[in-house]
């Protein structure tokens, strides 16, 4: 390779940031009737029937909770058997990348640098986790679709 080509194709640096996680808690609490409140302190957990979250097959982000499996105790005992924190919202992943590369001009005190980055390179959208209903409302369904958005600069 000639000092030309190696002062073009040589010398780049490569940066990137993978982030992957499994998922925000989600914790499942109702409010309860005046009649059956007993305390203010400790959440009010539904009872539970069978896995709270839909099949992976069939989870989005409109139905992600399975509501046929959660029940709403009776008012004589208010506090079910849910535990804390019993599912996760969509996994999160992330990358983000970015290409450097110093070229230096015929003053050995100054150099021009090219960079280039893009955050959010991966395709996987940020979810915002179920409300207790297991349907995220419809104000927060389009802010996660507008998460996914990427920013690129040069």
């Amino acid at each position: 390779m000639g000092p030309a080509a190696a002062a073009v194709l040589g010398g780049w640096n490569i940066a990137a940031i993978d982030t992957m996680t499994s998922g925000q808690v989600v914790i499942l609490t109702y409010s309860p009737s005046s009649l059956a409140t007993v305390s203010t302190v400790a959440p009010y957990r539904p009872n539970i029937t069978g896995a709270p979250m839909m099949p992976a097959d069939q989870r989005s982000y409109v139905q992600y909770l399975n509501p046929n499996t959660v029940q709403i105790p009776d008012y004589t005992q208010p506090f079910g058997n849910a535990g804390r924190i019993i599912a996760r919202s969509m996994p999160f992943y992330e990358l983000d990348f970015a290409v450097h590369k110093t070229f230096p001009l015929r003053d050995e005190s100054r150099r021009l640098e090219f960079r280039a980055g893009s955050l959010t390179l991966s395709t996987k959208p940020i979810s915002v986790p179920p409300t207790e209903t297991g349907r995220t409302p419809p104000s927060e369904r389009s802010a996660a679709h507008s998460r996914h958005g990427r920013s690129n600069s040069l």
